[in-house]
């Protein structure tokens, strides 16, 4: 993988939504998204990376949580290739 840069869903919910958490993460699984703290996931910047992320940004908003998409070309703390390493075992796992 090459990426030049990331997206990033940042992402709240209230505690009382325990069902809605589950289909998040559930969802996030499936995209093989990475997560790199607590309520904060990766993607590769791709097209139909960010369609998906749209959407379950929407999802949270709609659950009554907040949530921000961010395009990132570098994230401090994480070296480009270890962020490009596990987004290659996650989508190994996945």
């Amino acid at each position: 993988m090459k990426a030049t840069s990331w997206l990033l869903l940042l992402f709240s919910l209230p505690t009382s939504r325990n069902t809605e958490r589950v289909a998040v993460w559930r969802r996030l699984k499936q995209m093989v998204a990475v997560q790199i703290k607590t309520c904060t996931d990766l993607l590769p910047n791709e097209p139909a990376q960010y369609e998906q992320f749209q959407w379950l940004a929407q999802q949270i908003r709609d659950y009554g949580g907040d949530s921000t998409l961010v395009r990132a070309q570098e994230i401090e703390g994480l070296a480009r290739e270890n962020v490009i390493a596990v987004v290659n075992e996650a989508g190994a796992k996945g």
